[in-house]
C-alpha cells in the first residue's frame, strides 16, 4: 500500500503498532510508525501513546523520547528537559499530549531518575493546561514508596483532594504495602480505617495485604480479626486470604488449627488452591502425626480431581473417586463439588444431579459451590425451570439457619419472605414450631 503511494489508514495502523508493542516487538511497532510518516499521514495522539507506552514498558525511554523528538526538534540536552521542551514542540504543532502521554512520560522518569524529577515534569504538565488523573498520582505515589519515602507518600496521598484529585482503592493499596514491607502495621491498620471513614472502600487486595504481613510477623489472631471484618466491606476472603493464615499456624505446628480453617473456608465456598494443599500436605508430612497420616493423601486426591475436572476429564476424575472409596479413603465436600462442578461444565447435568443426591445418603452436607454448580449446569441447558426455588426450597433454609443457632436470622428471613408472600401462612406456622 505505501510503496504504490497510498496513504495508510491511521485507526488499523495505530491497532498493529499496539499488538507488535504488546508482543515486545517494539523494533517493528517503530516501523510501522516511521512509514506512517512517510507516507504523508498525521499520526494523532493516541498513536504516539501507544508507541511511546511501548517503549517505556520495556524500559527504552531513550527510544520513547526520539519517537517525540520526530514530532518537534530539541537540542541535545538533559533527557528531562528535552522531553518537555518535544512536549512544548507538540503543543506548537498541534498534537497536543493527553494524560496518558504525561503519564507513561512520569513513569519513565520516576524509574529513571526519580520521583524528584517527575515532579517536575508534573509541574509542567499542570502549566500546559493538562489535568493529572489518579493513574497519574498513583505512578508517583509508587515511586516515592519505591525509593522509601513512605512518610512523603502519606503525606501526597492525604494531600490529593485539594489538587482536585481523589485517592482510590490503588492508592491506598500502594502506601498500605509499603508500610507493611517497613513493619509499620499499626499504621497501615489505620489506614484502613482512615479509608473506610473516607469512604473510599477497600478491596479484598487491600485486606489480603494487611493479612499476609500480619501472618509474616506471627500476629495470627490480628490477621483472624482481619479477615473476618472483610465481609463487613462487602469483601469475600479469597484462596489469597485464607493461605497465609494456614501457612503461619503451620509454621506454629497448630495443625488442627490449620485443619480447622481449611474447613471454614470450604464451608464458606472458598475453594483450595494448590497453595493450600502444598502448605498444608508439607507441614503434615514434616508433622508426622499418626492420626493425620491419611490426610495428605486425600489432599492429593483432591488436588489431582480438582485438575481434571477443571480441564472436562471428569471420567477419570470418577474413576479416581472410586479409588478412593476402594482404599477406603473418605471423599469429602471439596471432592464432591469438584467433580459436580466438572459434569456441569461439560453439560452432564443428570449425572451431577444424581452425585448430588447421593451426597445426603453419604452424610456429606453439599456447600454453596455445589448449589451453584447444579444451577449453572441447569441454566447453561435453558432447564431453568427445574432449579426455581419453591416454598419447600426456602423453609427448609430458614430450618437450616435455626439449626445452626441462627435462630433471630432465620426468623427474619421467614418474616421477610412471608410479607412478600412466598412463604403462606400455615407454612409459616409450622416453621415457626420446628424453629
Amino acid at each position: 500500500m505505501y510503496r504504490r503511494g497510498e496513504i495508510p489508514d491511521i485507526i488499523p495502523c495505530t491497532s498493529l503498532i499496539r499488538g507488535f508493542c504488546k508482543l515486545g516487538e517494539t523494533r517493528k511497532a517503530g516501523r510501522v510508525l516511521r512509514i506512517i510518516e512517510e507516507s504523508g499521514a498525521s499520526p494523532d495522539v493516541i498513536t504516539y501513546n501507544v508507541m511511546i507506552s511501548g517503549f517505556c514498558k520495556l524500559g527504552e525511554t531513550d527510544n520513547a523520547l526520539r519517537v517525540l523528538d520526530r514530532m518537534s526538534v530539541a537540542p541535545d540536552v538533559g533527557k528531562l528537559e528535552r522531553a518537555m521542551e518535544v512536549l512544548d514542540g507538540m503543543l506548537q504543532r498541534g498534537c497536543l499530549p493527553d494524560v496518558f502521554t504525561y503519564t507513561i512520560l512520569i513513569e519513565a522518569t520516576c524509574k529513571e531518575s526519580g520521583v524528584g524529577q517527575a515532579m517536575k515534569l508534573l509541574d509542567e504538565m499542570r502549566s500546559k493546561g493538562c489535568k493529572p488523573d489518579v493513574v497519574t498520582y498513583n505512578v508517583l505515589i509508587n515511586g516515592m514508596c519505591k525509593e522509601g519515602r513512605v512518610d512523603e507518600a502519606i503525606r501526597f496521598l492525604s494531600y490529593m483532594p485539594t489538587y482536585g484529585c481523589n485517592p482510590n482503592v490503588i492508592s491506598h493499596n500502594i502506601v498500605l504495602r509499603s508500610m507493611c514491607s517497613t513493619g509499620r502495621w499499626m499504621d497501615a491498620e489505620k489506614l484502613l480505617e482512615d479509608m473506610v471513614q473516607k469512604r473510599c472502600s477497600p478491596s479484598v487486595v487491600t485486606f489480603n495485604i494487611l493479612i499476609n504481613f500480619l501472618c509474616r510477623k506471627g500476629l495470627l489472631g490480628r490477621a483472624i480479626s482481619v479477615l473476618e471484618k472483610m465481609p463487613e466491606y462487602g469483601c469475600t476472603p479469597n484462596s489469597l486470604s485464607y493461605n497465609p493464615l494456614l501457612h503461619g499456624f503451620c509454621k506454629e505446628k497448630k495443625m488442627k488449627r490449620a485443619i480447622e480453617y481449611l474447613e471454614i473456608m470450604v464451608s464458606r465456598g472458598c475453594y483450595p488452591d494448590i497453595v493450600t494443599y502444598n502448605t498444608l500436605l508439607t507441614a503434615l508430612c514434616k508433622d508426622g502425626k499418626v492420626e493425620q497420616r491419611l490426610f495428605p493423601v486425600l489432599i492429593t486426591y483432591n488436588t489431582v480431581i480438582d485438575g481434571l475436572s477443571k480441564v472436562g476429564k471428569t471420567e477419570t476424575a470418577l474413576e479416581l473417586l472410586e479409588e478412593m472409596v476402594v482404599k477406603r479413603l473418605r471423599p469429602d465436600i471439596i471432592t464432591y463439588s469438584s467433580i459436580v462442578a466438572g459434569l456441569s461444565r461439560e453439560g452432564k447435568i443428570e449425572e451431577a444431579i444424581r452425585i448430588f443426591h447421593e451426597l445426603k445418603n453419604l452424610s456429606v452436607r453439599a456447600n454453596a459451590i455445589t448449589y451453584n454448580a447444579i444451577i449453572l449446569g441447569l441454566c447453561k441447558l435453558r432447564q431453568t425451570d427445574r432449579c426455581m426455588p419453591t416454598e419447600s426450597t426456602y423453609t427448609t433454609l430458614i430450618e437450616g439457619l435455626a439449626y445452626e443457632g441462627m435462630a433471630k436470622e432465620a426468623l427474619d428471613l421467614l418474616n421477610e419472605l412471608s410479607s412478600r408472600g412466598v412463604v403462606k401462612k400455615n407454612s409459616m406456622q409450622n416453621v415457626v414450631v420446628s424453629i
